[in-house]
């Protein structure tokens, strides 16, 4: 595939096993795609010490390729001045809270919502989300966390499951935003990250 296009990324088709789709036109440049049919353009390239390095730009949809594209030139010319962009995302990552993605979330994501689901967000947010993980960084993060979050909320089991849906939102847009761990070189690449993704909601 000589250059990554619109049409060509959106005709990859997915595999058994993530399917690498790599750019001619600007070597390094590539598009990793899901046995799920989840798209996220990549950059491979090769540190100072020569080690093979992977770094995921983000997804298709929320990239257009011609975005991707200078983000990945970007970061490989970085990679060539001697830098490492992806020890250096990883790096700022480790220092990310919860309380840092709700401000991205609040300012970001709300706008797009009804201001009434918005002012709900806001209290649920303030109320449960904040003093319960607002201080733990991004990475830290595991399902028993969020599992006792929502267990605290038993008594009223309608509000604990909107607040355990916020939660897997906040971490799905993390892992789109590129803030939380998604390691493009890991075999397990299918699915969100979200560690609210096993945690059951309560019956109605």
């Amino acid at each position: 595939m000589p250059r990554l296009s619109k049409r060509s990324v959106d005709g990859a088709e997915p595999a058994e096993k993530p399917r690498f789709v790599w750019d001619e036109a600007l070597p390094g440049f590539g598009l990793v795609v899901h046995p799920s049919g989840r798209k996220v353009y990549v950059v491979q390239y090769r540190n100072a010490e020569g080690r093979s390095r992977r770094l995921s730009l983000g997804s298709h949809g929320v990239l257009t390729p011609e975005q991707a594209r200078r983000i990945a030139a970007g970061e490989l010319a970085a990679a060539r001045a001697g830098q490492d962009p992806a020890a250096e995302r990883e790096e700022a990552r480790r220092s990310l809270t919860v309380a840092d993605l709700v401000a991205r979330y609040i300012e970001e994501h709300l706008p797009k919502k009804k201001p009434t689901s918005a002012r709900e967000d806001r209290r649920m947010l303030r109320k449960h989300v904040l003093p319960a993980l607002g201080k733990r960084r991004l990475g830290d993060v595991r399902q028993g966390d969020v599992a006792r979050l929502h267990l605290a909320l038993r008594d009223t089991p309608v509000m604990a499951n909107r607040v355990l849906f916020l939660v897997s939102t906040l971490f799905n847009l993390a892992e789109r935003w590129g803030l939380r761990g998604e390691e493009v070189a890991s075999s397990n690449l299918d699915g969100p990250t979200s560690p609210s993704r096993r945690v059951p909601a309560y019956s109605a």
